[in-house]
């Protein structure tokens, strides 16, 4: 979540809270936090919901959580990897390391380290002592 987003989040917080848990227009967040485009504003409010920050229905804010705890962010390897592993999957094949390396065009030391952080973060599972152990979480 970047500085701006956070700024919104911010915002919403205390206008709830000045104004008994109404919700502010479009218009308002864009000029208190100093945004250009109502696309913007609503980009930002696209990201609170997927971080799980708010809930809206409509226009209205549901819940507003400020706690919150970072969603995993993933390289444009990592998430070509896990395309990869994915389609071996879905035609009916538990892929390798080796045909992973080989599908994305890179080394297979570097297609491990991206396989560990996708089973680190709960993407993946892999099975021990057993050849193609790659599976979906």
């Amino acid at each position: 979540m970047n500085t701006k987003t956070r700024l919104v989040l911010a915002y919403l917080a205390a206008y709830r809270e000045d104004y008994n848990g109404a919700t502010p227009e479009t218009y308002e967040i864009k000029e208190a936090c100093n945004i250009r485009s109502d696309e913007t504003v609503a980009h930002h409010l696209r990201v609170l919901e997927e971080y799980g920050c708010i809930e809206r229905q409509g226009d209205e804010i549901i819940t507003l959580r400020t706690h919150i705890s970072p969603l995993p962010k993933y390289s444009k390897m990592t998430e070509r990897i896990f395309q990869c592993i994915y389609l071996h999957i879905k035609a009916g094949n538990y892929p390798s390391i080796k045909e992973i390396a080989e599908d994305c065009q890179t080394t297979q030391y570097t297609a491990g380290q991206h396989v560990r952080v996708l089973e680190s973060h709960g993407k993946i599972i892999r099975i021990p002592y057993i050849r193609r152990s790659i599976r979906l979480a």
